[in-house]
């Protein structure tokens, strides 16, 4: 089907306020770097969690001011206190939930209907786990040395995608891929955001993590971690793993093996980051909302743009932690 003047037209005013838009996010957070450092980087960035929390509880728990108002003062006292305490964040982070959905049974008293008792239980704990941690999963990036390389590996990779996706689909898209959550989205989109984000983001890793050791990762301070803090069994086994990958590694030239270790995590990155934008569609969907806001024009609210950022964050995470 020829796609009409009027539309096209249409098409290009919206990229054009959505390119608008993210420059202005883009000069704040060089801005923030400029003038602060790696706190400039926090300080945006918990501002973008903060925000987002406000849009989940909005869509979520807007069933009531209560349940919204009772998560939204949980949610950022747990929050700021995790970004101030990296070693312990997991550890506050379950003891924050934990108070917030004790509190809600106060509330949940009153509640006549076990369904709509259970479904705003799920919901508190939703958005904790979606606004609160995995939003330290990408400030916590710049707590490691070079840290603010980090973080713009992840900014960089999920950016890259959703670039690519979005011309990709837009010039080649014709099998929907997921038409039930997000009717736009093609697999010809979703492959093009994958290649886009695996080449930008190698090169970004290259450029900027890539001249330290023989992997190209350094050594980190004051994150999850720490060698002063006990690792869990998860994180043992993966460098138990790395390091027999690692003897392989030699004998293939080790180079090879480098390469495709940071390859295999950028995939997975950039699949989370994808599923993110998902994830969100399946709850605007649900609760009858085309936005998650109105903050930034052409895109929506905050969630609207950081929700890949949210759910690839654990994976650049991880991959830093297996220095």
């Amino acid at each position: 089907m020829v796609e009409s003047s009027g539309d096209a037209q249409k098409k290009f005013s919206t990229l054009k306020l959505r390119v608008v838009s993210a420059l202005v996010a883009a000069v704040c957070i060089i801005g923030a770097y400029a003038l602060f450092g790696k706190y400039g980087l926090i300080i945006a960035g918990s501002v973008a969690a903060l925000l987002s929390q406000r849009e989940i509880a909005r869509m979520l728990l807007g069933i009531d001011k209560r349940y919204s108002n009772l998560f939204l003062f949980f949610s950022v006292s747990t929050y700021l206190m995790m970004v101030y305490l990296p070693n312990i964040a997991l550890h506050i982070f379950v003891f924050g939930l934990l108070l917030s959905l004790l509190s809600s049974f106060v509330i949940l008293r009153t509640e006549v209907s076990i369904e709509r008792i259970y479904l705003v239980l799920n919901r508190i704990v939703v958005c904790h786990l979606y606004t609160v941690l995995l939003p330290f999963f990408a400030v916590g990036l710049i707590h490691f040395e070079r840290g603010d390389r980090w973080f713009a590996l992840l900014i960089i990779t999920v950016f890259a995608g959703d670039i690519s996706a979005y011309f990709g689909g837009s010039q080649f898209g014709k099998n929907k891929l997921w038409p039930t959550v997000s009717p736009k989205k093609t697999w010809e989109g979703a492959v093009a955001g994958l290649v886009g984000s695996v080449i930008l983001g190698s090169l970004t890793y290259w450029y900027l993590l890539g001249k330290g050791s023989s992997y190209g990762i350094s050594s980190h301070q004051g994150s999850l971690s720490d060698s002063s803090a006990p690792q869990s069994a998860a994180v043992e086994t993966v460098r138990g793993l790395g390091t027999e990958l690692d003897a392989v590694g030699a004998s293939m030239g080790g180079d090879h093996l480098s390469l495709l270790v940071v390859l295999l995590f950028l995939i997975a990155a950039s699949v989370s980051a994808q599923m993110g934008d998902f994830f969100e569609s399946t709850i605007k969907r649900h609760v009858g909302v085309k936005d998650s806001g109105s903050l930034m024009p052409g895109h929506g609210g905050i969630l609207d743009r950081i929700d890949g950022i949210l759910f690839g964050a654990p994976i650049i995470y991880f991959l830093a932690m297996l220095s």
